[in-house]
């Protein structure tokens, strides 16, 4: 008896963001343990998330101080020590607000739960396994991208004169008097190590962010199809926007059976306010999240645009004659303008798609319902002409044209730079 209750228990189908997940995980910021390991688990975050970022961002510091003399040095070092102090910011956030990050997971699949018609069904096991691929193969690039970069850090120990304690930056650390007496290959491997630890905690909340406002920007696309079809017969058909090899993915989904269920068009539209409903309770969760710290992650990136502009076009102490400096300042600005683009580019789809929640709206046929529908889909339509956005301290809107104005800000902070050296 007891095994046949066991064999009727459902399945917990994994969240939209498993990935994300299991990479914050990896990275110390994400305990899935609830026995004996949890405790082994937050050792391991202590040391990952805080100890080794905390040694590393003090490192960054301590050397850009050194280097004072040498502003494209300076630069690059001061560059490193506002990304890993940003970091550790969100790695702090990240812990605290655990819960509301489970919550927004939890509910990015709650429409799940609504009955649909097979249309809709469909359309959603097509647009989420998308979305998924997605959000992975950015933070794939992402991480790629990070590692490449990496790289030019290191090259310069590569000459022989540059193989001392001094050259690598665990020599600038609390670590210094322990580890004068290793190998310098043993130094440098470890160093490399650290930066890495680092870098990937510091991406793994960037990658979950992107990932979140993906997935968010999704739902409002099945709600959008639904409200498109809120009107119309189960039956009517969605071939221009369903793709004819359309398989059902691996979220369970309770499929309206549309030879035995016909839903009312008034009906279809309270599902679709509820699930509007629930997008709104995500993106204000995320908005209380990431609104604030967020803040200085946007001016510290204006800063830093602006200051490898100024050493690329203005000044131009850096050139191609000197290829490592020149690599790790472009490396750097392409990092600084890739992390940008994903947080302005993911905000911006959540605008662009629920603001075409009303004009969804007005495209079912909502003339051939009755007069409750017609009033309900006046008021749901009134409620939802202001799209949905994400800020920082908001002052800074995450769109593209946010993106635009600070590359707009850089290059006039660049451009009164050269007039003053003229």
């Amino acid at each position: 008896m007891a095994g046949s209750e066991m064999a009727q228990v459902p399945h917990h189908p994994p969240t939209y963001v498993t990935f994300n997940l299991k990479y914050l995980t990896l990275s110390g910021l994400w305990n899935p343990y609830n026995d004996y390991r949890k405790w082994f688990y937050n050792i391991y975050c202590g040391m990952i998330a805080f100890l080794v970022v905390i040694i590393r961002t003090l490192g960054y510091m301590s050397h850009a101080w050194s280097v004072h003399d040498d502003f494209v040095r300076l630069t690059l070092s001061g560059f490193l020590a506002f990304a890993f102090t940003c970091g550790c910011l969100k790695n702090i956030n990240l812990l605290w607000r655990r819960s509301d990050i489970n919550f927004i997971a939890t509910t990015l699949q709650w429409e799940t739960s609504l009955p649909c018609s097979k249309e809709t069904a469909l359309y959603r096991d097509e647009m989420v396994p998308q979305t998924i691929k997605l959000s992975k193969l950015f933070t794939i690039i992402w991480i790629l991208d990070a590692l490449f970069c990496e790289m030019f850090f290191y090259l310069e120990c590569l000459d022989e004169n540059r193989r001392t304690l001094n050259d690598v930056l665990i020599g600038y650390t609390c670590l210094r008097s322990f580890v004068q007496t290793w190998n310098f290959w043993i130094l440098l491997v470890t160093d490399y190590l650290m930066f890495t630890v680092v870098t990937f905690t510091v991406l793994a909340n960037d990658c979950l962010v992107m990932s979140l406002t993906f997935h968010i920007s999704t739902q409002l696309k099945i709600l959008n199809f639904r409200l498109r079809k809120s009107c119309r017969s189960y039956v009517d058909s969605a071939a221009s926007e369903i793709s004819e090899n359309g398989k059902p993915n691996i979220f369970y989904c309770p499929q309206t059976d549309v030879g035995t269920v016909r839903s009312a068009a008034n009906q279809e539209l309270i599902y679709c306010i509820q699930h509007y409903q629930q997008i709104v309770r995500m993106v204000d969760v995320m908005q209380s999240v990431y609104g604030i710290i967020l803040f200085p992650q946007l001016v510290s990136s204006v800063v830093m645009i602006s200051l490898t502009g100024i050493h690329l076009f203005v000044t131009k102490t850096v050139s191609l004659s000197n290829p490592i400096p020149a690599g790790q300042t472009i490396l750097a600005l392409l990092s600084i303008l890739f992390q940008l683009v994903a947080y302005c580019w993911g905000g911006n789809t959540i605008i662009s798609e629920s603001d075409l929640v009303s004009s969804a709206t007005y495209k079912s046929n909502w003339y051939k319902a009755d007069k409750e529908f017609q009033t309900n889909m006046l008021i749901f339509a009134a409620m939802t002409q202001n799209p949905l956005s994400l800020s920082a301290f908001g002052l800074f809107e995450l769109s593209l044209p946010t993106l635009k104005n600070v590359l707009v800000k850089s290059y006039s902070a660049m451009a009164l730079v050269k007039r003053a050296n003229e």
